[in-house]
Order: C-alpha cells, then sequence, then structure tokens
C-alpha cells in the first residue's frame, strides 16, 4: 500500500492542534477500494437479470394468449393478463438494479445512521457498500425468481416463493447487522 510515512500521524496534526488531514490522504489511509466480494456482485447481479430475461423470451412464445397475473391470500388464482405482463417483472429488476448501482457511485450522500469521521470511515463505507451489493444480489434473485415462476404458469401460488422472497428482503439486513456487531 503506502508508505507509512507518508501517512504519518504527524501529517494529521495543523499548527493549531487540530487533528485534519487531506482529501487524498484519508482515501490513501481508508483503503475505500473495493472488496473482490463487492466485484463479483457487480456483475453477478445484472447476469442473473439476465438470465431471467432469456428465461423469459425463451418460453414466450410457447405461453397460452392469457396467463395468470395474479393470486389472493389462499393462492389461487384470481386475475389473469396477458402474457406480454411478464416482462413487468424483469424490467423492474433491471430498474431496482440500475437506481442501487448509481447510489453506489456516491457514498457521501448515503444516510448511514452515524457521524462518519476519519477513523471509522473505511468501515463504514465497506460495510454500506456490502449492504448494496447484498441487495442487489437478493433483489436480482427475487425478480428472476419471481419471473420464472410466472412463466411457469403455476396453478396455486407455490409457498416457498413466499419464503424466498421474505429471505431476499431479510438477508442482506441481517449480514450488514451481525457484521456490524462484530465489528472488524
Amino acid at each position: 500500500m503506502f508508505p507509512t510515512s507518508w501517512i504519518s500521524r504527524r501529517s494529521w496534526i495543523s499548527e493549531s492542534g487540530k487533528m485534519v488531514m487531506k482529501r487524498a490522504q484519508i482515501d490513501a489511509f481508508c483503503g475505500c477500494r473495493e472488496t473482490l466480494y463487492q466485484r463479483i456482485a457487480f456483475f453477478a447481479a445484472p447476469a442473473i437479470l439476465l438470465a431471467g430475461i432469456v428465461y423469459v423470451a425463451v418460453r414466450y412464445a410457447q405461453l397460452p394468449a392469457e396467463i395468470p397475473s395474479h393470486y389472493n391470500f389462499y393462492g389461487e388464482i384470481d386475475g389473469y393478463g396477458s402474457r406480454g405482463t411478464l416482462w413487468i417483472t424483469p424490467v423492474i429488476g433491471i430498474l431496482c438494479d440500475a437506481l442501487m448501482l448509481a447510489v453506489s457511485f456516491f457514498p457521501q450522500t448515503w444516510n448511514v445512521g452515524t457521524s462518519v469521521t476519519v477513523f471509522n470511515r473505511a468501515l463504514v463505507y465497506r460495510r454500506v457498500r456490502d449492504l448494496i451489493a447484498d441487495t442487489r444480489l437478493s433483489t436480482a434473485v427475487m425478480f428472476t425468481a419471481i419471473a420464472v415462476w410466472q412463466t411457469a404458469l403455476a396453478p396455486t401460488f407455490p409457498w416457498g416463493m413466499g419464503v424466498l422472497i421474505g429471505v431476499c428482503c431479510t438477508a442482506p439486513l441481517v449480514r450488514f447487522f451481525v457484521r456490524l456487531a462484530m465489528k472488524k
């Protein structure tokens, strides 16, 4: 990385005795670079969404003109729509992923719930970047699973899908708070 003399504690202290660092020194000291996991998530989330789109496209010609589009609380079909409605789920997934990707490039705008200081900046930003990566992956899995399930024309709502949606919604937060409690 950088020699310790370049970012020594002496360079943090101004003439008035207050701790200050130049922006380049903060970035070098914090090491706020992407981790391997974040890089994998960067490519994996769109790939998962693309796989769902390919699956819908391959099966699209074989589908009837009218497909189940809504299920009641008991898992029974209570609404039908055209097969074109299958594209809504992948499009929403792509929009969500694009929005999360855009947000990930502006860490200074994140509301992290704590004061970001010179000393905790690397930890806070690394954890929030991991949370965004987890959320992108779980959202991609969830929207792809919904698109595949809708394309399969199941006569009832599979309750396993409800479990998958619940896990996809809570797993990123659980991982974030567990890692936050570990404070590594």
